[in-house]
């Protein structure tokens, strides 16, 4: 090497300085060399080319950045939502215990082997399977005596009282104890007024002082259980009540005793409990929500004892699953549609030297790109969304939603997954980019996509593992709920999960045999169908991610629907109907004082009623002083043996331990339907009516044939329960007898057996068997009056019922509305319905859009060779019914494959599986010939004549 001189020859003023050498001429290795930088490097060109291509083709970008910001929108307001219904340990301390240390309830007997969950006092994680000695929970002076005796112990009581209201009277709930007191503050404050110093002293909720019709100051009047006068002097609001809630709170006094409040729960101001504490307080039957225990828990142990996720897990779940999966779908067409614009660009590149990797991370970039605005501004949307739903739906109540919880960790979660989204949307887009004919695509010709003969193989296998492992998982799931075996059960959680997923990526494969079938069929249907069958079929890149993604959004719907009706009906059988909701039910006094139809005049005169019916129920005398009964009888209908439930221990197939087929025959057998069990279980005395009063009983739903058997002498049931051979057996008890435990060993007085009918109600009703009053004549029946039943063609508003019991007050009587159930789940399915026809039309939208937008050449290619309107009307129409229909056919049966896999698994609660049919047939036909009409109207003839590209 030669040496360098140890001097730098010295440059004249002037002189112009030598560009310097090439690096390849220096002798230095070149940098390209270096892996890790020549990868930056093309990832920084690739996104710089992506960045631009993005914006030269700006509406295929925008229905990509679409199709990722409304899902991602709707992910992050859920986060939000989610997050916000679950409290932090400062707030759920605050609405639950003020300033106190600690909760005690005293609602179970005392057991060796009772648990609770550490944050819920409510919920019991383990209870012995024996009854334990004492079966009374624990008294007053029980709990006091589990603490030492210097502890201070607020004992807050609950009761019911009727006052007069604005428009007649009404019940209220009573609160007794100092639930005012400064201890409780962060959970209530006192709004307008002050605090109760005497035991006649009230505060009222802010409803209730609108419903009272008082001001702080003045008097409110008790009509029961005694008669007597409270001065309002505050209005109190509580962190646990809604806006709505109507409520009364008194001190403990002379007044509040006689009121006969129960229910009590216990505060500690100034005894902390730990944890250590727990296990003895809860063998003694008492549950406590600890400030210390919560103060060391964290938002995930308060959600995970919320059973957010054990409730709802698999549901949402599965909608993030196929919510994905739909994203991936359109945004991977409008990708296949946007890279086939770009052929001739890429060409180019390809032209000029860039080689197949880099061609692939142009595409590849631009789902980056993409995803990434589509996250971006979804999240940004979603926060807003959420505010405004949580402003929409706030009842008031601090415990629906704690705060506006904004996770940072969770919406970065979500914007990283739409990131991953548009980069796997991208991936079958960029794998085609790299293995274009570059020559083709300079000249700018393509060539007929070549069906593959393996794709249909695979997608039928798919297929059919799908719906093997959906069935299999729900049968199996039920059987392993009853067992240790966590990991079999997961096993089987994921079959039921997987499976549809699977199903609907066979059908995504054998695409393109569906659409050929399709074309087959609809070729017939004219010139319009013949074009467009066949036009869907050529172009499958474009037309099997449109049916795909209809045929995802069509599952998602039914499933909803589906599984939320079931849901609702399970909610709503488990729910004992006094009567037909709306209708109001009036107790008739025992004693002689007023008649039923003197009552009845009052009810027509008060409420706008289209029908008064009386019912009756055998005679009993009592003691007023002893309360014992002193005469009378009780008839009843009663069980056959073979009717109860083989898990009833007194069912002749009852064994001890019960196994796989009895737990599987629970879910299908009737006698273990809820109602049925319920009827066994619990049986009730018998109503005697008229006609008329069965009619109102059934909201006038019962067929004829059944009327006139009532008419001629036969009982009605309402429950197969209590009929063998089409008959049912009455049984006479003494009154004092234990006629409702069939475990004691004690005879009826007398039997009679007679002719039945079953007719099942609108709704499952207390009531179990109906008898004519002839025929309880004839059977020698004493009879007593037992209530009015009043129905209307409108609605008995609040105003109309506190007038009628202000009206019954002088009989010693009250009306009760039957509301039924909450109707959250209604509510829940209404949304569903709402969001699912928008997801419907929008994916529709642009998955059709998406087929037109690739096809326009083929559509400039019709209108050149003299193609009328209306045959481009139909083109459009036949189209739309082509991918719109074969979508919502599969996803419809794909949904109600998981429905039905999910009642057989007992996720929904249902008995049985039984969808709602007419609102389904709505979506899957109705949806599409809309969708199919709407295209028909938008379809025109193209502007402007373009160049149709070469064929070769």
């Amino acid at each position: 090497m030669p040496r360098r001189p140890f001097f730098r020859p010295q440059r004249h003023r002037g002189a112009r300085r030598q560009p310097a050498r090439p690096r390849y001429l220096r002798g230095a290795a070149p940098r390209e060399t270096n892996r890790l930088r020549l990868t930056i490097s093309e990832w920084r060109l690739a996104l710089r080319i992506a960045r631009r291509a993005v914006w030269r083709s700006r509406g295929t970008s925008l229905i990509v950045v679409l199709m990722v910001l409304l899902p991602v929108a709707g992910f992050s307001a859920a986060a939000v939502i989610i997050h916000s219904s679950l409290p932090t340990p400062s707030e759920k301390i605050a609405a639950e215990l003020g300033s106190t240390e600690a909760k005690v309830l005293a609602w179970y007997p005392p057991d060796p082997e009772l648990t609770q969950d550490p944050f819920d006092p409510g919920h019991v994680v383990h209870m012995s399977d024996d009854n334990p000695p004492d079966g009374r929970s624990p008294d007053d002076a029980a709990v006091r005596a589990l603490f030492p005796p210097n502890t201070r112990i607020v004992k807050i009581d609950n009761s019911s009282v009727r006052a007069v209201t604005e428009h007649g009277v009404g019940e209220f709930p009573v609160t007794v104890g100092p639930l005012w007191d400064p201890m409780f503050a962060g959970r209530t404050h006192i709004v307008d007024g002050e605090a109760p110093v005497s035991d006649t002293d009230a505060l009222v909720t802010p409803a209730a002082l609108t419903r009272l019709g008082v001001r702080v100051g003045d008097s409110i009047r008790i009509t029961h259980p005694v008669e007597t006068n409270l001065t309002v002097t505050g209005v109190l609001s509580d962190a646990q009540n809604t806006a709505d809630a109507e409520g009364i709170y008194l001190r403990h006094g002379e007044f509040a005793e006689s009121i006969h409040a129960d229910g009590a729960t216990y505060f500690l101001p100034n005894a902390p409990i730990s944890s250590t504490d727990l296990p003895r307080l809860n063998h003694a039957g008492v549950t406590v929500l600890s400030k210390q225990i919560l103060s060391e828990a964290t938002q995930a142990d308060l959600a995970d004892s919320a059973g957010l996720w054990r409730t709802y897990g698999v549901v949402l779940t599965m909608a993030a699953l196929f919510a994905t999966f739909e994203i991936v779908l359109l945004a991977g067409a409008a990708f296949a549609v946007g890279a086939r614009k770009q052929q001739r660009a890429l060409a180019v590149l390809a032209s000029v030297g860039g080689q197949k990797r880099m061609l692939t991370r142009v595409v590849l970039a631009q789902g980056i790109v993409l995803g990434g605005l589509g996250g971006l501004a979804g999240t940004a949307l979603g926060i807003p969304l959420a505010a405004g739903y949580m402003s929409w739906t706030d009842d008031g109540s601090a415990t629906q939603y704690w705060g506006f919880h904004v996770s940072p960790l969770a919406l970065g979660g979500i914007l990283l997954l739409a990131v991953l989204v548009g980069l796997i949307s991208a991936v079958v887009p960029a794998r085609a980019a790299a293995r274009f004919d570059v020559l083709a695509a300079l000249r700018g010709s393509r060539r007929p996509a070549t069906p593959s003969r393996t794709a249909p193989r695979w997608g039928l296998l798919l297929l059919l593992l799908g719906t093997g492992a959906t069935l299999l998982g729900a049968v199996t799931i039920p059987l392993f709920s009853w067992t240790e075996t966590g990991a079999l059960k997961g096993t089987a959680l994921g079959a039921l999960l997987l499976g549809p997923l699977l199903a609907q990526v066979g059908a995504l494969f054998c695409g393109g045999v569906i659409l050929r079938f399709v074309a087959r069929v609809l070729s017939r249907l004219g010139l319009g169908a013949r074009l467009a069958s066949r036009d869907s079929a050529a172009n499958t890149a474009r037309s099997v991610p449109a049916f795909a993604s209809v045929m995802v959004t069509a599952f998602l719907a039914v499933t909803a629907i589906t599984v939320g009706s079931a849901m609702a009906a399970a909610n709503d059988v488990r729910y004992t109907y006094q009567a037909l909701p709306g209708q109001v039910r009036v107790y008739l006094p025992s004693d002689d004082g007023a008649t039923p139809n003197e009552i009845a005049d009052v009810v027509r005169a008060d409420l706008d009623t289209s029908a008064v019916a009386t019912f009756y129920r055998p005679l009993t005398t009592w003691d007023d002083s002893t309360g014992e009964p002193l005469s009378g009888e009780v008839v009843v209908p009663d069980v056959p043996t073979e009717n109860r439930c083989p898990l009833d221990p007194l069912s002749p197939e009852y064994s001890d331990q019960a196994s796989a087929t009895q737990i599987d025959r629970q879910s299908r057998d009737w006698r273990c339907d809820p109602h049925a069990q319920d009827a066994t279980l619990n049986p009730q005395p018998i109503t005697v009516t008229d006609a008329a009063g069965l009619r109102a009983a059934y909201g006038d739903r019962l067929p004829q044939s059944v009327l006139t058997a009532f008419e001629n002498g036969a009982p009605v049931a309402t429950s197969r329960a209590y009929v063998h051979n089409d008959r049912v057996t009455l049984q006479w008890w003494e009154p004092d007898a234990s006629w409702s435990d069939p475990d004691e060993a004690q005879s009826p007085l007398a039997e009679k057996t007679l002719e039945v009918v079953v007719a099942t109600p609108p709704k499952p009703l207390n009531t179990r068997l109906f008898v004519s009053t002839e025929t309880a004549q004839k059977l020698g029946i004493e009879l007593q009056p037992d209530v009015l039943l009043a129905t209307t063609d409108s609605e008995f508003t609040t105003a109309q019922i506190d007038a009628l019991n202000g009206d019954l007050e002088a009989f010693g009587t009250s009306a009760m509305r039957e509301t039924g159930p909450p109707q959250t789940m209604l509510y829940v399915i209404i949304a569903t319905l709402l969001i699912a026809g928008v997801l419907f039309l929008c994916a529709s939208g642009v998955a059709i859009g998406l087929s037109r937008a690739d096809g326009r050449a083929d559509d400039a290619t019709l209108a050149a060779v003299g193609a009328t309107r209306m045959l481009r009307r139909s083109f459009a129409f036949w189209q739309a019914i082509g991918l719109v229909a074969v979508g919502t056919l599969i996803g419809s049966a794909a949904g109600i494959l998981i429905s039905y896999g999910l009642t057989l698994a007992g996720a929904t609660g249902a008995p049985e599986f039984s969808p709602p049919w007419l609102t389904l047939a709505a979506l899957t036909v109705g949806m599409p010939v809309l969708i199919a009409c709407g295209s028909w109207l938008v379809a025109s003839r193209p502007a402007a004549l373009t160049r149709r590209a070469a064929i070769g």
